[in-house]
């Protein structure tokens, strides 16, 4: 047996054995071996009344429910979804969490242009369906952005209270770092209680210390880069061991960290399985309470004393606004909804494209077994300027290094869905080396796309069109960042291990001369993909109030990712987070603690 399974040789075996490892953990989630560590189901009826309901139980959501029941509120949180699956604590089985009833699996639509290597022509755009949300399926990249990507929000949101100098607090809250880094003599500062995070926060963040990474710290060095004990915050650019939100061998999800301690509180209620159909408004457009759906049952309603909290995410929450009447009035009346608020609902969709760099390295041999509590590669990340004036990064470079070449064939061939003769390809051609899974991603794209109704159910999808690369200077920046990263292969340990750049794209590129510009934009299009850190559908400044307050209505708030006003560098799990955190001291300061 393998590292997954059965030893693949080619993508169609490495997904047969994802598949046979998703139905092994769908029968062990069938005897419920994670619920004890939630709220019990909560046995509703039509018209029970709660001070606030949050209507999603995903990232922000979990936190919002801690902090608000803490202080005492009576809250009713709602998710479609269910417990957090066993699988899903595990770090290292990311590639088996797509595609499984733990997600919203939707495909964005097709624009035509883009994709060209994957198995759809259309961008795999998976949301997470359970508690914790995306947080339960993420990538569990600890990256909280920089000082300049809170600033703008700042101004956006025409609030001070947004600049980065005034979230560090929560972000320190949130998070408290759990490894160490005094291996390495050249670093000496622990990360916990200093500048960047705290030793109690809820998020345990530990740094991967591996080895194997040593030598490409050593190859970026020597091409003039700052080597960091940290990315993020005051700390714009340089390379560092990346950190992660993993703990103790287990996935930090919002979940699990905000929402288990708080469990056995008895002003907590949360409904699973629970679709919310539709915000209920009265006359003054103050917003009462929510339709629901539980179970696939009959619609009943759910009263808010004091306010409907919103908490879907990027994707949920912009649908769940345009089916109770807040959105684009003629796109609203194209669907027979009667409108409420007129507001730009869905528009402003941002997500960072990457392209993706496969490389050969070192010889290997046995890479030894593996332990599903670590994370399933070491991992290296990087932000870069262009102007090496410039404090602000223009991309960041996430290195995955994999000595297990199973993981190469199922990440290829699953999460990011590339063709299977594009993954069987870059396979044969790194067989019996070490592999290094480079994700070049631009942190500040100018394209825009948006999230509209497809039809009035709240259980179909919506429409997701992503916009990638509709801004030409996109296109030419992911060109003239790959050619910033290719000077890799010729520093000194990737020309003592003959390491060399793949080509997994064969002919799909050979009517371009192989690394001029044209050959290169086409690489991107064949190869670019999401990194599925989705935000700005309900924007502050144009959706939402700096206190996330929708406008044009009353006692309705926006709180996850789908507010900020641009995306930030890196994922957006800590910002999601550090949003609630925020938002939590707003909502009690206004309402006091019962």
């Amino acid at each position: 047996m393998g590292y997954y399974g059965p030893v693949a040789n080619n993508t169609v075996q490495a997904l047969a054995n994802i598949q046979m490892f998703q139905e092994a953990f769908q029968t062990l989630s069938l005897l419920m071996l994670t619920d004890y560590l939630y709220p019990k189901q909560t046995d509703l009826k039509d018209g029970d009344e709660f001070d606030f309901v949050i209507a999603g139980g995903g990232t922000a959501g979990c936190v919002l429910a801690n902090r608000l029941a803490t202080a005492n509120h009576r809250v009713l949180m709602l998710e479609a979804g269910d417990v957090q699956t066993y699988d899903s604590f595990l770090p290292g089985t990311l590639a088996y969490l797509p595609k499984t009833d733990g997600a919203w699996n939707y495909l964005a639509q097709p624009d035509g242009y883009t994709n060209r290597c994957h198995k759809q022509r259309a961008m795999f755009t998976p949301i997470g369906k359970m508690l914790g949300g995306s947080s339960s399926v993420n990538f569990m990249i600890a990256s909280r952005g920089v000082k300049h990507d809170y600033d703008m929000w700042a101004t956006a949101a025409n609030d001070s209270s947004w600049q980065y100098k005034n979230l560090v607090k929560y972000f320190k809250k949130s998070g408290r770092y759990v490894g160490s880094i005094s291996m390495y003599p050249q670093i000496n500062m622990q990360l916990g209680d200093g500048p960047y995070m705290g030793e109690e926060g809820n998020i345990g963040i530990s740094q991967d210390y591996s080895t194997v990474r040593d030598d490409y710290i050593e190859s970026f060095k020597e091409l003039g880069n700052k080597i960091v004990k940290y990315l993020g915050g005051e700390q714009s650019k340089g390379y560092a061991r990346g950190l992660l939100t993993i703990a103790e061998g287990y996935r930090q999800s919002t979940a699990f960290t905000y929402l288990s301690p708080v469990r056995n509180i008895s002003n907590l209620f949360v409904s699973r399985r629970t679709v919310v159909n539709k915000i209920v408004f009265d006359r003054r457009k103050n917003a009462i309470g929510v339709r629901v759906s539980i179970d696939g049952g009959e619609e009943i309603f759910f009263r808010a004393k004091k306010e409907v909290i919103v908490s879907a995410g990027a994707i949920k929450s912009p649908q769940l606004l345009m089916l109770s009447g807040i959105g684009p009035r003629n796109h609203l009346r194209e669907k027979n909804i009667t409108v409420v608020s007129d507001l730009p609902v869905g528009e402003n969709f941002q997500d960072q494209q990457a392209v993706t760099i496969m490389h050969a390295a070192r010889k290997i041999k046995d890479p030894g077994a593996f332990n599903y509590h670590l994370y399933p590669a070491s991992l290296l990340l990087g932000f870069k300027s262009l102007k090496s004036c410039s404090q602000i990064p223009d991309y960041a470079t996430y290195i995955i290094i994999e000595e297990r070449l199973q993981y190469l064939l199922q990440y290829c061939g699953l999460p990011f869905d590339f063709q299977n003769e594009i993954c069987d390809r870059s396979y044969r051609k790194v067989l019996g080396r070490e592999n290094a899974y480079t994700f070049i991603i631009n942190l500040y794209p100018k394209s825009r796309g948006k999230v509209t109704l497809n039809t009035t159910n709240p259980d179909d999808a919506p429409l997701i069109e992503t916009g990638y690369f509709t801004e030409e200077e996109d296109m030419n920046n992911l060109v003239e960042y790959v050619k910033d990263y290719l000077p890799l292969v010729n520093t000194t340990y990737f020309k003592e291990v003959n390491g060399r750049i793949l080509d997994p794209v064969g002919d799909k590129c050979s009517m371009h001369e192989y690394g001029s510009d044209d050959y290169w934009k086409c690489y991107v299009y064949c190869m670019a993909t999401s990194m599925w850190n989705f935000g700005g559908t309900c924007a502050m400044g144009s959706v939402v109030d700096s206190k996330l307050k929708v406008y044009g209505v009353q006692r309705l708030r926006v709180v996850d990712a789908s507010v900020m006003p641009t995306v930030v560098a890196g994922g957006n799990y800590l910002a999601t987070v550090m949003i609630a955190e925020k938002a939590s001291d707003i909502i009690n300061a206004e309402h006091g603690r019962d």
